[in-house]
């Protein structure tokens, strides 16, 4: 290698640190959500890790580096405190709109809470595409199993407060509550119980006989939920968010990005999730 070379080289070197060193960085929170985003083996793994990772690759002029928040308030205070902070899976609200910016398209569309059965037991009630929770709930035959101290959306505290005190309803407190309901629902000890699917697909991948369970729309809420990729309310959160924006367009147009969900969901949601998906969901654009 001449000397020349080795000098021209230095420069080339020397300019590319000066560049790297005066480039920003954005720091991506995400919470602690199987199958969504979570730490496995040392490593952050999940569908939203890879959405997270595929717009980073079109952002090459930031630096970009990931951090696990834990839980939502942690990632939202997180995102208002930081100077560049962008974080996935975020429900539009009033009060965050004051202190985030929001990409102008949905990142995520995913099923709301929804109805855990055996195949057996949706099989005899006609495989319904939405199942009312007050019908199940009359059904005195058909056991309803719940955790203790987990909330739910205010429609469906208001049918639970309808039927408190029904014998066909039983409540437990106990570790890894949900873990544990769906192995005592694959072994009959009641009928139905409340996850979000991708919640009961994580869930019951360690749990015998986990093929046979089924989740199902609950006819009395709404059916899908949309959230968002934000970052810090200051100028330079607003031109990344402006650029996400941009990239998620053209990401969620790929077939492999619906599927992200399809993975994560009982067959029977699939026809149902791809038609919501592509007429309802990419059409969706907020400023």
């Amino acid at each position: 290698m001449t000397k020349v070379f080795k000098i021209l080289l230095f420069i080339s070197l020397f300019h590319l640190t000066l560049f790297a060193s005066g480039m920003k960085v954005i720091t991506w929170e995400f919470a602690n959500e199987p199958p969504t985003s979570f730490e496995k083996d040392g490593e952050y793994v999940g569908f939203g890790i890879e959405i997270i990772k595929n717009i980073q690759s079109k952002m090459p002029q930031y630096k970009h580096q990931l951090r696990m928040a834990g839980n939502y308030k942690r990632l939202a205070k997180e995102v208002r405190d930081g100077s560049l902070t962008c974080a996935i899976n975020l429900f539009k609200t009033k009060h965050r709109l004051e202190y985030m910016h929001f990409s102008k398209v949905p990142m995520f569309s995913s099923f709301d809470l929804q109805i855990v059965l055996r195949k057996s037991t949706f099989d005899d009630l006609g495989k319904p595409e939405k199942i009312s929770l007050k019908q199940l709930l009359d059904m005195k035959n058909l056991k309803f199993g719940t955790s203790i101290g987990r909330t739910y959306s205010k429609n469906i505290r208001n049918i639970l407060k309808e039927y408190e005190g029904s014998t066909n309803i039983f409540s437990y407190a106990q570790s890894n509550v949900a873990s544990s309901l769906l192995k005592m629902l694959v072994r009959n000890r009641f009928d139905y119980m409340f996850l979000y699917p991708e919640e009961a697909f994580y869930l019951s991948k360690n749990i015998d006989k986990a093929n046979e369970l089924v989740t199902v729309p609950i006819k009395e809420i709404g059916s899908f939920s949309h959230t968002w990729a934000v970052c810090s309310k200051n100028e330079d959160g607003k031109i990344v968010a402006s650029e996400i924006t941009n990239i998620l367009q053209e990401l969620r147009k790929e077939k492999k990005y619906m599927n992200y969900y399809v993975n994560v969901i009982s067959d029977n949601l699939h026809e149902y999730y791809r038609e919501h998906f592509q007429n309802t969901f990419l059409e969706i654009y907020e400023d």
